[in-house]
C-alpha cells in the first residue's frame, strides 16, 4: 500500500512542483518537499513503541562503564 501511495503521489507532486516553478514559486515547492521528507523521517522513527525506547535507553545506561 505504501508503494502505491508513492507511485500515485510522486506524479502529483511533480505536477504541482512544476506549476510552482513555472510561476516562480519554487521556494514553496522546496518547502513542501522538506515537509514530506520530515514526515517520512518521523514515521520511520515513530515505529518504535515507548516501552522499547525505555528499554533501549536503560540498556545503554547499563552498558556504559
Amino acid at each position: 500500500m505504501r508503494k502505491l501511495w508513492i507511485w500515485l503521489g510522486m506524479p502529483v507532486y511533480i505536477v504541482v512542483f512544476s506549476f510552482l516553478y513555472k510561476h516562480q514559486l519554487g521556494s514553496i515547492g522546496f518547502f513542501l518537499l522538506s515537509l514530506l521528507f520530515f514526515k517520512l523521517a518521523k514515521n520511520k522513527h515513530s515505529k518504535i513503541t515507548g516501552k522499547e525506547k525505555e528499554n533501549f535507553y536503560f540498556e545503554e545506561k547499563l552498558n556504559k562503564p
